[in-house]
Protein backbone atom coordinates (compact mmCIF):
# COMPACT_ATOMS: atom_id res chain seq x y z
CA UNK A 1 0.00 0.00 0.00
CA UNK A 2 1.40 3.42 -0.93
CA UNK A 3 1.81 6.16 1.61
CA UNK A 4 2.06 9.91 1.28
CA UNK A 5 3.65 12.57 3.42
CA UNK A 6 0.75 14.63 4.66
CA UNK A 7 2.17 17.30 6.93
CA UNK A 8 0.92 17.78 10.45
CA UNK A 9 -1.42 15.00 11.52
CA UNK A 10 -4.58 15.67 13.44
CA UNK A 11 -3.23 13.60 16.33
CA UNK A 12 -0.24 15.90 16.63
CA UNK A 13 -2.50 18.93 16.71
CA UNK A 14 -3.08 17.98 20.32
CA UNK A 15 0.33 19.43 20.97
CA UNK A 16 -1.12 22.84 20.18
CA UNK A 17 -2.82 22.57 23.54
CA UNK A 18 -0.30 24.05 25.91
CA UNK A 19 0.82 21.97 28.80
CA UNK A 20 -0.10 24.93 30.97
CA UNK A 21 -3.65 23.55 31.07
CA UNK A 22 -2.42 20.52 32.95
CA UNK A 23 -1.34 22.86 35.72
CA UNK A 24 -4.63 24.74 36.11
CA UNK A 25 -6.42 22.45 38.49
CA UNK A 26 -7.73 25.43 40.39
CA UNK A 27 -6.12 28.37 38.67
CA UNK A 28 -8.18 31.24 37.41
CA UNK A 29 -6.18 31.53 34.20
CA UNK A 30 -3.10 30.05 32.60
CA UNK A 31 0.01 31.46 34.25
CA UNK A 32 2.31 32.34 31.36
CA UNK A 33 1.85 31.55 27.73
CA UNK A 34 4.57 33.76 26.31
CA UNK A 35 7.66 31.68 27.12
CA UNK A 36 9.60 29.50 24.74
CA UNK A 37 7.67 26.47 23.49
CA UNK A 38 7.76 23.23 25.44
CA UNK A 39 5.59 20.19 25.97
CA UNK A 40 6.48 19.48 29.57
CA UNK A 41 3.46 18.83 31.76
CA UNK A 42 4.92 20.91 34.56
CA UNK A 43 5.70 23.82 32.27
CA UNK A 44 3.76 27.05 32.07
CA UNK A 45 4.63 27.74 28.47
CA UNK A 46 2.81 27.06 25.25
CA UNK A 47 3.22 23.89 23.25
CA UNK A 48 5.08 23.98 19.96
CA UNK A 49 3.37 25.36 16.92
CA UNK A 50 2.86 23.08 13.98
CA UNK A 51 5.65 22.96 11.46
CA UNK A 52 5.90 21.59 7.98
CA UNK A 53 8.63 19.26 9.17
CA UNK A 54 6.18 17.22 11.24
CA UNK A 55 4.91 14.58 8.88
CA UNK A 56 2.86 11.44 8.85
CA UNK A 57 2.51 8.65 6.40
CA UNK A 58 -1.16 8.48 5.50
CA UNK A 59 -2.09 5.79 3.05
CA UNK A 60 -3.23 6.76 -0.39
CA UNK A 61 -6.43 5.31 -1.82
CA UNK A 62 -6.05 1.94 -3.46
CA UNK A 63 -7.93 -1.18 -4.25
CA UNK A 64 -8.55 -3.66 -1.48
CA UNK A 65 -6.66 -6.96 -1.50
CA UNK A 66 -9.51 -8.66 -3.36
CA UNK A 67 -9.33 -6.07 -6.16
CA UNK A 68 -12.50 -4.18 -5.20
CA UNK A 69 -12.50 -0.44 -4.77
CA UNK A 70 -12.47 0.63 -1.12
CA UNK A 71 -15.74 1.84 0.40
CA UNK A 72 -15.90 5.27 2.05
CA UNK A 73 -15.92 3.54 5.44
CA UNK A 74 -12.76 1.58 4.56
CA UNK A 75 -11.04 4.78 3.43
CA UNK A 76 -11.98 6.47 6.71
CA UNK A 77 -10.70 3.46 8.64
CA UNK A 78 -7.44 3.61 6.66
CA UNK A 79 -7.02 7.23 7.72
CA UNK A 80 -7.90 6.39 11.34
CA UNK A 81 -5.23 3.67 11.38
CA UNK A 82 -2.63 6.12 10.04
CA UNK A 83 -3.53 8.57 12.81
CA UNK A 84 -3.50 5.82 15.46
CA UNK A 85 0.09 5.12 14.49
CA UNK A 86 0.88 8.60 15.90
CA UNK A 87 -0.64 7.96 19.34
CA UNK A 88 2.60 6.91 21.03
CA UNK A 89 4.36 9.93 19.55
CA UNK A 90 1.67 12.26 20.93
CA UNK A 91 1.92 10.72 24.39
CA UNK A 92 5.72 10.87 24.30
CA UNK A 93 5.86 14.47 23.08
CA UNK A 94 3.23 15.65 25.54
CA UNK A 95 5.40 14.38 28.44
CA UNK A 96 2.63 13.53 30.87
CA UNK A 97 0.00 16.02 29.73
CA UNK A 98 -2.28 13.22 28.55
CA UNK A 99 -2.82 9.85 30.15
CA UNK A 100 -4.70 8.49 27.15
CA UNK A 101 -5.37 9.28 23.50
CA UNK A 102 -8.15 7.38 21.71
CA UNK A 103 -8.87 7.74 17.99
CA UNK A 104 -12.19 6.52 16.58
CA UNK A 105 -14.42 7.32 13.63
CA UNK A 106 -18.02 8.02 12.73
CA UNK A 107 -19.26 7.37 9.21
CA UNK A 108 -19.20 8.75 6.68
CA UNK A 109 -16.10 10.88 7.30
CA UNK A 110 -15.58 12.01 10.89
CA UNK A 111 -12.42 11.15 12.79
CA UNK A 112 -12.69 11.60 16.56
CA UNK A 113 -9.70 12.33 18.79
CA UNK A 114 -10.35 11.91 22.50
CA UNK A 115 -7.59 13.18 24.77
CA UNK A 116 -7.72 12.44 28.50
CA UNK A 117 -5.57 14.74 30.61
CA UNK A 118 -3.30 13.19 33.22
CA UNK A 119 -4.13 15.84 35.84
CA UNK A 120 -7.48 17.36 36.76
CA UNK A 121 -8.07 20.74 35.16
CA UNK A 122 -10.34 23.63 35.99
CA UNK A 123 -13.24 23.19 33.58
CA UNK A 124 -14.01 26.90 33.12
CA UNK A 125 -10.38 27.75 32.38
CA UNK A 126 -10.07 24.86 29.93
CA UNK A 127 -13.31 25.75 28.12
CA UNK A 128 -12.26 29.38 27.76
CA UNK A 129 -8.87 28.31 26.44
CA UNK A 130 -10.26 25.80 23.92
CA UNK A 131 -12.92 28.23 22.71
CA UNK A 132 -10.09 30.67 22.03
CA UNK A 133 -8.20 28.02 20.03
CA UNK A 134 -11.01 27.30 17.54
CA UNK A 135 -9.70 29.57 14.77
CA UNK A 136 -6.15 28.24 15.19
CA UNK A 137 -7.35 24.65 15.02
CA UNK A 138 -9.53 25.45 11.98
CA UNK A 139 -6.53 26.91 10.19
CA UNK A 140 -4.30 23.90 10.91
CA UNK A 141 -7.04 21.47 9.89
CA UNK A 142 -7.74 23.38 6.66
CA UNK A 143 -4.07 23.46 5.68
CA UNK A 144 -2.98 19.99 6.78
CA UNK A 145 -5.63 17.52 7.83
CA UNK A 146 -8.51 17.90 5.38
CA UNK A 147 -6.17 17.68 2.37
CA UNK A 148 -4.74 14.44 3.80
CA UNK A 149 -8.22 13.06 4.43
CA UNK A 150 -9.28 14.02 0.90
CA UNK A 151 -6.16 12.40 -0.52
CA UNK A 152 -7.16 9.00 0.87
CA UNK A 153 -10.72 9.47 -0.33
CA UNK A 154 -12.51 10.25 2.95
CA UNK A 155 -16.03 11.45 2.13
CA UNK A 156 -17.35 14.55 3.95
CA UNK A 157 -14.24 14.93 6.16
CA UNK A 158 -14.74 16.25 9.66
CA UNK A 159 -12.58 16.24 12.79
CA UNK A 160 -13.93 16.12 16.32
CA UNK A 161 -11.69 16.89 19.27
CA UNK A 162 -12.88 15.77 22.69
CA UNK A 163 -10.86 16.70 25.77
CA UNK A 164 -11.60 14.87 29.00
CA UNK A 165 -10.51 15.60 32.52
CA UNK A 166 -8.49 13.01 34.40
CA UNK A 167 -11.76 11.69 35.89
CA UNK A 168 -13.17 11.29 32.33
CA UNK A 169 -15.61 14.20 32.67
CA UNK A 170 -15.86 16.25 29.47
CA UNK A 171 -13.93 19.51 29.42
CA UNK A 172 -14.60 20.47 25.81
CA UNK A 173 -15.68 19.03 22.48
CA UNK A 174 -15.94 20.54 19.02
CA UNK A 175 -16.54 19.11 15.56
CA UNK A 176 -14.74 20.89 12.73
CA UNK A 177 -15.59 20.79 9.03
CA UNK A 178 -13.74 22.31 6.08
CA UNK A 179 -14.72 25.83 5.15
CA UNK A 180 -16.80 25.89 2.00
Amino acid sequence: MKSARTGLTAALIALLVPAVLSGCSGAAAPANTSSAPTTSASSTSAAPSPSASQTSAAPTPSASTDGNILTPEQRLEMYVQAEKAQTDKVLEQSKGTYKKVVITSEAPGTIIFTYTFAKKLDRKVAKKYFDGMVSTLESVLDKNVYPAMNKVGVVDPKVRFVYLNSDSSKLWSHTFAPKA
